[in-house]
């Protein structure tokens, strides 16, 4: 089935629409480096609650004053919501470095199907009359 001139400049521009925000939203998440592992970040706050596992531990085999048994249930209450703070911290950084695999695969994808469309709208046409594969001039 041949595809006329306007439904490829049409499906040329929508797909480069796409691209941009694909685009955009790449260069946000780069450009706050959530792209990145964070994996050094979370360890510190690890050996800290660690830290005071071992802390608590210590408090519950001396059993001299109630004040520590207090202290000891409030600090495992407050030490579980840190693990849980920390596994949301863990999950929303592994969504974000998915996302940012997912977009960048489809505007590799997008950029494969404008490619092939410009070729295919240039085929034949005179210098000034071709259409350019990225977004301007630079793009």
């Amino acid at each position: 089935m041949a595809v006329n001139d306007a439904e490829l400049l049409e499906r040329i521009n929508r797909n480069k629409e796409k691209r941009k925000k694909y685009k955009a939203v790449i260069k946000v998440i780069d450009s706050n480096r959530l792209n990145q592992s964070r994996s050094s970040d979370m360890s510190s706050t690890e050996s800290f609650v660690d830290s005071n596992r071992e802390k608590v531990q210590t408090m519950e085999m001396t059993n001299a004053y109630d004040y520590l048994d207090t202290l000891s249930s409030k600090l495992k209450t407050d030490l579980k919501d840190i693990d849980t703070y920390i596994d949301f911290a863990k999950d929303s950084i592994k969504s974000i470095q998915d996302l940012h695999e997912t977009l960048e695969s489809k505007k590799r994808s997008l950029d494969d199907k404008i490619s092939d469309d410009v070729d295919k709208y240039n085929d034949g046409k005179m210098l000034w009359e071709r259409e350019l594969k990225g977004d301007g001039l630079f793009g």
